[in-house]
């Protein structure tokens, strides 16, 4: 893994990566199911609504199915969604337009929230707002988590191709490539400028998918030093994770499925020095 030599990025509009944003069909037992088994913390809760700390720096949101507009109960939850925040959701859209994608028109009440969303060429939703309410993003303080580094995974057809269309569309730029096979992107040079987003190769991807299968929706990703004791913590508390896979010396992980099939993967790597130490 290599990493690259990134100056001061500047950001569209101010445009930041917020959250990974994951719907439940039953909002009450997803939320249980993320603090009383993966023990993530509560960081603010609304109705149908909550944010969850995952790491000191990164946040997961849990949305109530039943606001997606069109979604019935019984129906499979939308795919989880990127959330971007824009300081002027107007000129992003203007902007993006320019670039030949399509964006909806902006909904919302100017005066406190307006909102847009636009996919990616590999079918991925993004989701932009702009808060002119004058309340502060809530961001995450001290999670208490034993995770060192957490991002929004996405799965890409054509790597490069989706690395044009991030940066592009959001000013995301690469920090970290691993060949042709992942490429971690950020909002902004400095460190904090943004929240990390990863792209994957879907056909490189760890379970081996069949090739030119539609990649899989995003998910949220988690180094996770000690992974063997953490897939015994999660079973025990009937998270049910699924197999540990990969080796040490290398790449270790496993996922966990919360209520609605969204999934979370817990990774560890371990060099050759580490392992025999």
């Amino acid at each position: 893994m290599s990493d690259v030599d990134v100056q001061h990025i500047e950001r569209p509009e101010g445009l930041r990566v917020v959250e990974l944003v994951c719907y439940c069909s039953n909002f009450e037992a997803a939320r249980d199911f993320y603090t009383t088994r993966l023990g993530f913390k509560l960081s603010w809760q609304a109705e149908g609504f909550c944010g969850l700390e995952v790491t000191d720096q990164y946040r997961l949101s849990l949305v109530d199915a039943k606001y997606e507009e069109g979604w019935q109960a019984g129906q499979p939850v939308p795919p989880a969604q990127l959330s971007l925040q824009s300081d002027d959701l107007l000129a992003s859209i203007q902007r993006i337009r320019s670039l030949g994608h399509g964006i909806a028109d902006a909904s919302g009440d100017p005066a406190t929230n307006i909102t847009t969303s636009l996919s990616s060429p590999d079918g991925q939703q993004i989701f932009i707002f702009q808060d002119s309410s004058g309340g502060e993003l809530v961001v995450p303080g001290s999670a208490g988590q034993p995770y060192p580094f957490a991002e929004a995974l996405v799965f890409v057809g054509d790597l490069p191709a989706a690395e044009q269309f991030y940066g592009d569309c959001f000013g995301l730029q690469p920090f970290i490539r691993q060949g042709d096979v992942y490429t971690a992107l950020r909002s902004g040079g400095e460190a904090g400028a943004g929240l990390v987003v990863g792209l994957m190769r879907w056909e490189a991807w760890w379970d081996t998918p069949a090739t030119g299968s539609k990649p899989a929706p995003a998910r949220l990703a988690i180094e996770c030093p000690g992974l063997g004791a953490e897939h015994a913590r999660l079973s025990a508390v009937g998270a049910k994770p699924g197999e540990l896979r990969g080796s040490s010396p290398g790449l270790s992980w496993f996922s966990v499925a919360d209520p609605d099939g969204n999934l979370i993967t817990y990774w560890e790597y371990a060099s050759p020095a580490e392992a025999g130490s």
